[in-house]
């Protein structure tokens, strides 16, 4: 069965990765124009021109190789599904991509991000393993639910002369405070990059997502497969007026990643102070070791209304490990002043 965050009805849910800040404010305004044009009652535009031509001019990058989706997961499912090759995909990351090669009869394979102290991190030379056979090699930088990033130009260096597809999932990069957002046109034929928009501007109501790639004849084909009208009109009105407002995005990312790094800092210090395992990160959420009970705070934490993402089903993890969104000051709060009543009554019992 697929398992994701955002399933519980909490009053606090921390197993949500979006944006703490929530969504710009003034897209409550955009979101009225457009539905008071009547953009309810039209089809959105079959190729999206002006959608993707405000992606381009924000992120610097080509509107002829972007393909504008229903949030990242449908531009993922879409490049695997339309090339149909053998999976390898660095663990532990997003959970349906063994389920995906499972139904396509294609092979699948896994590498493990190693651990050195309290960082994840991906020896790159594993990767030239895989240099010999027609794949798609996945991975998520900034990776969920590690929270850690491996340098963009690094990994194109090592990676440019590569046979296989790498499908980079970057759905995380706008909340990442040393991650540059900016797309090069220029990026290796092999690369396909993959966006998020939900993620940084907190609408997962309003789903949207882009792939890019370099490869003409890559963005051809799977648009032949791209479903039609597969971005709704809403999406498209209310984006499309939210990337042509360049300045006023720029600072929203800006202010976001500032929050986020100074939130991320305070919780780090105030769970490590409670001798919890937690690991560096660079993005939106933090990825903890629990060490014993993890099921029993889990539980405790949801009788007091607060979700979190239990990482049993992430591979490389277990059960002793979860991941907590960063949320504003005040959710933070709650959070930690729960989890410190919880563990030292636990601790008490033995």
């Amino acid at each position: 069965m697929r398992f994701h965050g955002g399933r519980s009805k909490v009053a606090l849910d921390f197993s949500v990765n979006t944006n703490p800040l929530g969504p710009p404010k003034y897209v409550e305004g955009l979101i009225r124009e457009c539905v008071d044009g009547g953009v309810l009652l039209k089809y959105p535009d079959y190729e999206y021109v002006d959608l993707r031509n405000g992606i381009a001019k924000f992120y610097g990058c080509n509107p002829n190789n972007i393909i504008v989706t229903n949030g990242a997961n449908e531009a993922l499912n879409l490049v695997i599904t339309t090339l149909r090759k053998d999976l390898v995909v660095i663990e532990p990351s997003y959970g349906e991509y063994e389920d995906i090669a499972n139904s396509l009869g294609v092979r699948y394979d896994y590498v493990l991000y190693k651990v050195r102290n309290d960082d994840f991190y991906l020896d790159l030379e594993i990767l030239d393993n895989f240099n010999n056979n027609d794949r798609i090699i996945v991975i998520t930088n900034p990776n969920n639910p590690t929270g850690n990033y491996l340098s963009r130009s690094v990994l194109f260096n090592h990676i440019q002369d590569f046979k296989p597809i790498f499908l980079i999932d970057e759905s995380y990069v706008e909340l990442c405070d040393v991650c540059p957002y900016e797309i090069p046109q220029d990026i290796p034929e092999n690369v396909v990059i993959v966006r998020s928009i939900t993620k940084y501007t907190s609408l997962p109501g309003l789903r949207l997502g882009f792939l890019y790639s370099s490869n003409e004849e890559l963005i051809k084909r799977l648009n032949v497969v791209r479903q039609a009208w597969n971005v709704n009109s809403l999406a498209e009105c209310v984006f499309t007026k939210v990337f042509m407002s360049t300045d006023l995005l720029k600072e929203f990312i800006s202010r976001s990643r500032h929050y986020t790094s100074s939130e991320r800092s305070r919780l780090v210090g105030r769970l490590r102070d409670l001798g919890l395992k937690v690991f560096n990160s660079v993005v939106n959420f933090l990825l903890i070791n629990l060490g014993f009970n993890s099921e029993k705070v889990i539980k405790e934490l949801e009788l007091r209304g607060i979700s979190v993402r239990w990482c049993w089903s992430f591979r490389g993890l277990g059960k002793d490990y979860i991941r907590i969104s960063i949320r504003d000051r005040e959710d933070n709060e709650v959070f930690i002043k729960n989890l410190t009543q919880i563990i030292n009554g636990l601790k008490h019992e033995y």
